[in-house]
């Protein structure tokens, strides 16, 4: 008897500790299916909120491409975007390309720098980019461009054709001398202008060869005294003869004698009274200008030397790049570069839309568009967007040894 009694209390004991172990299994596993549930969610959650820089793009199109989120992408599909706003200046690429899934910046030295980390941008947004435009780790949204300003009014005085060739530019402008204060003035005060027509004539004179050479020695931070006379592209052109033709056009007054120093309340005089016969500046910088002033001026190119081909047009273009298979960062892209969205990004900033079928802001714009889909080598980065993105300060310094030359030269 006492032998069945222990018998019983061992199977009941048994039974109780299977009971336990059951009871903390079970318990577990919904420990575990919880932690499991909760880790799920938590990545969903991360993976539906997209991470976006805008490097170095002006507050006032940070706000256009903005606006475009919550009205065309996040009323649609109701994802929340964590914005940063970083200024030019030294750039951690690997935090850059790991941190963010969308990074926007003007095409350039950033964005060259982080073409190796990019992934593709989906081939089927790039089939309405311009052929000269495509790049398959960069998305190009928006173009300003380095133009002309002409006075209609002369113009049409002296019969009305725009010049096709630099020489035509350079006769054009000994017409209209005795016709105006000066036939030709920009403000140089601004480095990114006095750089840009610089930058201009290499590329006009010396082709695209010549651009991507004078670009190069400045990544590499090749002196000033040095680049001055190296041999830039195929046609071996020099800085030094780009800037003593700067220098002769000043000479012959067909270039305001110290232009390099002219600011933006000078320049406003020669325009407002039509005391110029050409000017150059940006598109951007065109719209800050009175529209029924500048409807009095006609944009146009800095026309190339004779023979030479292989030419594009210096116009900085605030593109996109991707750093992430999140599915709604993909989706922003999609959002952003349809006709409709290109259409309220170019009303909203008055550059010139990318997207080949979109309507444009106004004629201007879609001149520019044209221009860079119809040239050989499409929209080049100014000297500043090209080497200078993340050195501002070294920037402004080579503008100022360039303004010292020309005083000199």
């Amino acid at each position: 008897m006492t032998k069945n009694k222990n018998t019983t209390n061992k199977t009941k004991k048994f039974n109780i500790n299977k009971k336990y172990i059951t009871i903390i299994a079970c318990s577990f596993s919904a420990v575990v299916l919880i932690i499991i549930l909760l880790i799920s969610f938590t990545l969903k959650n991360k993976d539906s909120r997209v991470h976006i820089a805008f490097y170095g793009i002006e507050n006032e199109y940070v706000e256009q491409i903005e606006k475009l989120f919550y009205s065309q992408v996040s009323d649609k599909n109701n994802k929340k975007y964590i914005v940063t706003i970083l200024e030019n200046g030294p750039v951690n690429y690997k935090n850059l390309s790991k941190k963010y899934d969308l990074v926007f910046a003007w095409k350039g030295e950033v964005t060259s720098n982080l073409e190796n980390s990019a992934k593709d941008i989906p081939s089927k947004l790039l089939d309405s980019v311009p052929e000269t435009m495509k790049n398959k780790k960069i998305l190009p949204l928006l173009i300003d461009n380095c133009e002309l300003a002409y006075s209609k009014k002369t113009a049409i005085k002296f019969g009305g054709e725009l010049p096709l060739n630099l020489h035509d530019f350079e006769e054009y402008l000994a017409k209209t001398k005795d016709t105006v204060i000066t036939p030709f003035v920009c403000e140089g005060a601004d480095d990114k202008i006095l750089t840009s027509l610089v930058v201009n004539l290499i590329e006009k004179t010396g082709g695209i060869s010549a651009y991507e050479d004078f670009i190069e020695s400045l990544h590499r931070g090749t002196d000033l005294a040095v680049l001055l006379d190296q041999k830039l592209g195929k046609n071996s052109i020099t800085l030094r003869q780009v800037l003593m033709t700067l220098a002769e056009w000043n000479r012959k007054g067909l270039l305001f004698n110290g232009w390099y120093n002219i600011k933006q309340n000078d320049l406003k005089f020669f325009v407002e009274e039509y005391q110029t016969s050409v000017f150059f500046t940006y598109l951007s910088r065109h719209r800050k200008k009175a529209w029924n002033v500048m409807n009095e001026y006609e944009a146009y190119l800095l026309p190339p030397a004779d023979g030479i081909t292989e030419t594009g047009i210096i116009a900085p273009t605030i593109c996109v790049m991707l750093f992430t298979k999140n599915k709604n960062a993909k989706i922003i892209l999609d959002e952003l570069f349809t006709k409709r969205a290109q259409e309220i990004l170019s009303d909203g900033t008055k550059l010139a839309p990318v997207y080949l079928r979109a309507r444009a802001y106004d004629k201007q714009s879609e001149d520019v568009r044209f221009w860079a889909a119809g040239s050989l080598c499409g929209a080049l980065p100014d000297v500043y967007n090209a080497a200078f993105q993340t050195n501002p300060e070294k920037f402004a310094e080579f503008a100022q040894k360039i303004r010292i030359l020309l005083q000199i030269l």
